[in-house]
């Protein structure tokens, strides 16, 4: 049974919680975390473009999101879109915390709760880390750097560990449950809760649902073969076995019916990209 104290000191954590939860997606903050979900979007689309060019033979060798950014630079006023998506990085990358740390979306402290807010950490982490390459570009770097928490990068630097190889089999599993999770996503339509209805018209909920789906299932595909390299590379202990999502690119373009698999993925998150965009307006952020 719980004392007065205990029970004071549990309250007094739970509305400190609450606190912190509002002003983590309140006023100022929570645009700036609208923001991040178009930052996201547009990178999707530009690496669904980049894919699509791939899977047509024209000679493009990079399509993730540090070569989404390099395109970003050089269109005309690049400085200015890559600054705003210097932003938009970093609001969508204080969301995730938002979400990981604070529950922002409620999803719990059990076992599946606990499991998504790790995931959103992650994503805080992935995202954050694009602002590195994105502000190298505004200044106009030769290069942007590719040291992102690129997946074949952080399988290099596991390996290079103490029990580097159960260090990497454990990360192929990481990469096991997202694809996974985005699968279910796509199949179920999960991410329709996290969406503000009172925001969108029938017509509105019917596209999200749709695209969200086909968006979600190319992100599945495209996790499920980061981790399919990625275990592979623990197999064989060579680092250079596991791949970023360019490689994954590159393996499906040539591998079996290597153009339409690779164009339907590469629609498919072009999908998710515009899936993103619109989400800025419907996301549940409160």
């Amino acid at each position: 049974m719980a004392t007065p104290r205990s029970a004071s000191l549990q309250q007094a954590r739970s509305q400190a919680a609450q606190k912190a939860k509002r002003a983590a997606t309140g006023g100022l903050i929570e645009g700036l975390e609208r923001w991040g979900y178009v930052a996201r979007g547009v990178l999707y689309i530009i690496m669904g473009a980049l894919a699509l060019q791939l899977a047509a033979g024209s000679g493009v060798k990079t399509a993730d999101p540090v070569g989404a950014l390099q395109v970003i630079a050089g269109e005309p006023y690049g400085k200015v879109l890559l600054a705003a998506m210097v932003v938009g990085l970093a609001g969508y990358s204080l969301w995730g915390l938002a979400r990981g740390l604070f529950d922002a979306l409620d999803k719990g402290s059990d076992v599946k709760g606990l499991l998504q807010r790790a995931g959103y950490l992650v994503s805080a982490l992935s995202y954050g880390a694009l602002i590195i390459p994105a502000y190298q570009l505004l200044m106009r770097h030769a290069s942007a750097s590719q040291q992102t928490g690129n997946p074949r990068d952080i399988t290099a630097q596991l390996m290079s560990r103490p029990d580097g190889i159960a260090l990497v089999y454990l990360f192929g599993l990481f990469w096991v449950v997202a694809g996974a999770s985005q699968i279910l996503a796509a199949i179920t339509a999960s991410f329709m809760r996290d969406l503000t209805w009172s925001r969108m018209s029938a017509n509105e909920r019917r596209w999200a649902k749709t695209i969200g789906r086909i968006g979600y299932a190319a992100r599945g595909v495209v996790y499920g073969l980061l981790a399919v390299f990625i275990l592979q590379a623990a197999r064989t202990a060579s680092p250079q076995q596991a791949q970023g999502i360019d490689g994954v690119l590159m393996k499906l373009a040539r591998g079996p019916y290597g153009q339409f698999a690779l164009g339907t993925v590469a629609a498919g998150l072009v999908l998710f990209g515009i899936y993103s965009v619109l989400s800025a307006r419907w996301y549940s952020i409160e």
